[in-house]
């Protein structure tokens, strides 16, 4: 959907079948113009529990409506560089799914 004003992005996610399929974009790989590392990430919904499980690179953890919790994402930059980062992500407003990832610092 496009940048916001404080530097991060927003982004539409689609839920079909009470799961979302996304990407995260990670640190642009200074030896490259304009490619990024990304991580796939897949958000299941649990209506019945008012809960996320968030699943990130063989990691999985799940998340109350209103909770928070830390992700750590590792993201292979290039043969040389990878990068491990975390963010805070935070669940609200079920039944609409509304997820929040902090910004990754790089």
């Amino acid at each position: 959907m496009g940048n916001t004003e404080f530097g991060g992005k927003l982004v539409r996610i689609d839920l079909n079948d009470n799961v979302v399929k996304t990407e995260v974009e990670g640190p642009a790989d200074p030896t490259q113009r304009v490619s990024a590392a990304s991580a796939s990430l897949n958000l299941e919904l649990d209506r019945e529990k008012n809960q996320v499980r968030i699943s990130l690179q063989g990691q999985e953890e799940t998340v109350q409506n209103g909770m928070e919790s830390t992700v750590q994402f590792h993201f292979r930059i290039n043969a040389f560089l990878k990068s491990t980062e975390s963010v805070d992500s935070y669940l609200g407003d079920l039944p609409e799914l509304k997820v929040y990832l902090s910004p990754i610092q790089f």
